[in-house]
């Protein structure tokens, strides 16, 4: 909702990242590795203990739900609404 540590270029997003959005929500989720890093962000700690790990998704999920202001541009497709962003987590909200 604040943003992500680096965007792909505005031509990007604009063509191909815009291409993807499209065919994401078609097909109602927008689905790629979940593991995967995201540029610029520090790497996932597979070591976390359990309960941090729930703890920080428990935060994320609350502070996603109650979000209502324009959301950052998604690093890939550019600007998304709150509806868009939710199809990338199935069972999360309901859009």
């Amino acid at each position: 909702m604040t943003g992500y540590p680096a965007l792909k270029p505005a031509l990007f997003r604009a063509t191909a990242g815009s291409l993807a959005k499209r065919v994401f929500l078609r097909r109602g989720a927008m689905k790629h590795p979940l593991g995967a890093e995201i540029d610029g962000a520090p790497p996932l700690d597979s070591d976390l203990p359990v309960p941090e790990a729930a703890a920080g998704l428990a935060g994320a999920v609350a502070l996603f739900t109650g979000h209502i202001a324009e959301h950052a541009p998604h690093p890939a497709c550019g600007r998304c609404s709150h509806d868009e962003f939710a199809q990338h987590l199935p069972g999360l909200t309901e859009g």
